[in-house]
């Protein structure tokens, strides 16, 4: 988890389009 927690501070926001892309992907 330290890769995705990294990868968080770097891009917050791009990590939020991500979980709407997986809803919709998932949808």
């Amino acid at each position: 988890m330290t890769c995705i927690n990294k990868g968080n501070i770097s891009r917050r926001v791009n990590f939020q389009e991500f979980i709407i892309a997986m809803t919709m992907l998932k949808n």
